[in-house]
């Protein structure tokens, strides 16, 4: 009787332990699930802010050659202004 009792504790505590595993498998696979769209998402907003970056020195860029060139060309007018003038 006692045996049995003993061992009737212990079927159900493997039993237990079987059933927490089980639940415990499918939550690791959501919890993965989610942790794979989430780094999907980071990724993606990632590569998007890299992009504006890029786009953002690329017209930086082109405004400080206008600005160069718009300098260049009004020296040059003030030359041409001073040598006119003497």
């Amino acid at each position: 009787m006692i045996y049995s009792l003993i061992a009737l504790s212990f079927l159900c505590s493997v039993a237990v332990g079987i059933v927490f595993r089980y639940k415990d498998r499918t939550e690791v696979r959501q919890i993965r699930r989610q942790s794979e769209q989430h780094h999907t998402d980071l990724q993606q907003i990632a590569d998007e802010r890299i992009r504006a970056i890029d786009d953002a020195t690329i017209d930086f860029e082109m405004k400080v050659r206008q600005a160069r060139a718009a300098t260049d060309e009004i020296n040059s007018l003030i030359e041409n202004n001073q040598t006119q003038i003497q």
